[in-house]
């Protein structure tokens, strides 16, 4: 669940529907397409129900590790989860974690925190981590209030108390705030935030991810800013390097700008080969930037043109299989490492051994 690199933990979450109703969720009604998306992206996990892991997930089995909601509120019951889900359905289906959710400071509290109490007892002797989305959204908190440091500092620590192993909450606006109610726990206690209400614009989002993830934020479980995205694959790509590589704002835009070259964001497998354009080192050599023999044009215009024009490109998991093994030969040769024969008789071999008849 969390990446090594950072000791981040980077998640997207699909589970609105049930919460929020379908109609508005315009991002995640194809959920199918949706999930492909940010998979393409890689992230480290995603939260969804189980009846949507078992429809959608299968092909995707050992890409990211699966958060399973077992409840959630609704539209009609907006301060209560309702548990639907168990721990040993959540292992039988191969899920990773447990996840619940609690509205706390309202009517329903107790109910929940009993609900809690039980499920973190069998998750821990189970070994399954159990995650909370834990908000304080509850009947005695005015809405001007979700966001107050002492808010969040209770949910947090409520959920550390009642046995879970890492919440999900609100960022409170600012670093300093934040920082405060990351105190209230212990350190080994993981708290990551949503994507939220609060922020309108893409550079609201980006800025309050850095913020948090410099004040002591253990991660993010983010959903509608993703999903809602023009190009979501490109998104996911961007947070990732903001997360688990200390990207600033401006170098997430850049990189964000670079992925985003067709409305369609058929170049977002650029990021899946060895160092295009993430790796500064391959898109910015002198020899990718002006025309080639080979083509008539720079190599990053060519892209550009072919893979915009191949629709197998188009977030096809076959392709980026292929071009994950091919593209690292093909930057070699372009940069003079490898002769043209030597980098496609290399390609061809590894591509029949970890392939085999797939490429045939």
């Amino acid at each position: 669940l969390v990446n090594p690199v950072s000791n981040k933990m980077m998640a997207i979450t699909v589970d609105h529907a049930t919460s929020r109703g379908i109609a508005p969720m315009t991002g995640i009604q194809d959920v199918q397409s949706a999930i492909d998306k940010i998979i393409l992206g890689k992230p480290d996990a995603m939260t969804m129900t189980k009846g949507i892991a078992e429809r959608c997930m299968y092909q995707h089995a050992g890409k990211v590790s699966i958060l399973m909601k077992i409840s959630n509120y609704s539209p009609v019951a907006p301060t209560k989860d309702t548990i639907f889900g168990t721990v040993d359905e959540a292992i039988r289906m191969g899920a990773d974690a447990v996840s619940m959710g609690c509205m706390t400071l309202g009517n329903f509290q107790g109910e929940q925190f009993e609900a809690i109490g039980r499920v973190a007892e069998e998750c821990m002797r189970k070994g399954m981590p159990l995650i909370g989305h834990v908000y304080p959204k509850g009947e005695s908190v005015p809405a001007d209030k979700r966001t107050a440091w002492e808010n969040i500092a209770y949910c947090v620590r409520s959920a550390c108390e009642l046995g879970m192993d890492i919440v999900k909450t609100t960022y409170t606006g600012d670093p300093d705030s934040m920082a405060k109610a990351i105190a209230c726990v212990p350190s080994s206690f993981r708290v990551v935030i949503q994507g939220g209400d609060s922020c309108k614009t893409l550079d609201d989002y980006l800025e309050m991810t850095r913020e948090a993830m410099d004040c002591g934020v253990g991660g993010v479980t983010m959903g509608r800013f993703v999903w809602d995205y023009k190009d979501v694959t490109a998104l996911v790509i961007a947070l990732r390097y903001m997360i688990h590589h200390g990207y600033g704002v401006k170098e997430a835009k850049e990189l964000l700008a670079e992925m985003t070259l067709s409305e369609a964001g058929d170049l977002c497998i650029w990021d899946s080969i060895s160092s295009i354009p993430v790796n500064k080192k391959a898109l910015d050599n002198e020899r990718m930037q002006v025309p080639n023999k080979f083509f008539g044009t720079s190599v990053v215009e060519a892209g550009k043109t072919a893979v915009s024009k191949m629709s197998v490109f188009n977030y096809s998991p076959k392709a980026l299989a292929e071009t994950d093994i091919v593209m690292p030969y093909f930057v070699k040769a372009v940069n003079g490492e490898l002769s043209i024969d030597e980098a496609l008789t290399s390609a061809e071999k590894d591509l029949k051994s970890q392939l085999g008849n797939a490429f045939e």
